[in-house]
């Protein structure tokens, strides 16, 4: 379906958003068509992240689930940099349930309407990469929302305090 939809209906935005620039090679050009024309093998990952039209798709419907009173705050939020929305949707652990990301996206917000600090790119990494850790030895999908939420501002808190470079904001 993806890649009927890239190529017979949206091609003119497909090629817009992934090929406007000349690759720098043919290999390059090869690999973007596949990339984000179609929808390779059996990988979730690649459809929500690779594929043109999917990735907004499900962005959306992401949206909706966990913020459907105002999905554009969480998309203005999660778009804010591209590294944010990659740390947090691109790990399954963490974006695949939807108690455990409004979580998340709870502990985003608030900072979000603060000093948005959390969002350096260092130091949101940071907190991805410790709430990953942490969903690796607890099951967040059992815990009540109270507790992942709390959960969630102690990584952030953690990874505030180590902080990333100087500059990065």
């Amino acid at each position: 379906m993806w890649a009927y939809l890239c190529h017979c209906e949206c091609p003119r935005y497909v090629s817009a958003r992934w090929l406007s620039k000349r690759p720098a090679s043919d290999d390059d050009a090869a690999r973007k068509v596949v990339n984000h024309f179609f929808a390779v093998g059996n990988r979730n990952r690649a459809l929500i992240r690779d594929n043109g039209l999917s990735r907004l798709w499900w962005l959306g419907t992401i949206a909706r689930e966990v913020d459907g009173e105002n999905p554009r705050r969480f998309l203005e939020i999660l778009l804010h940099r591209q590294d944010v929305r990659s740390a947090l949707i691109e790990r399954a652990s963490l974006s695949m349930n939807r108690q455990v990301l409004s979580c998340i996206y709870m502990v985003m917000r608030e900072h979000w309407e603060g000093d948005r600090r959390l969002f350096a790119r260092a130091v949101f990494r940071s907190w991805m990469v410790s709430l990953n850790r942490v969903g690796g030895v607890l099951l967040l999908d059992a815990l009540p929302e109270e507790a992942v939420v709390e959960l969630c501002r102690e990584e952030a808190e953690r990874a505030l305090a180590e902080g990333g470079p100087e500059g990065e904001g």
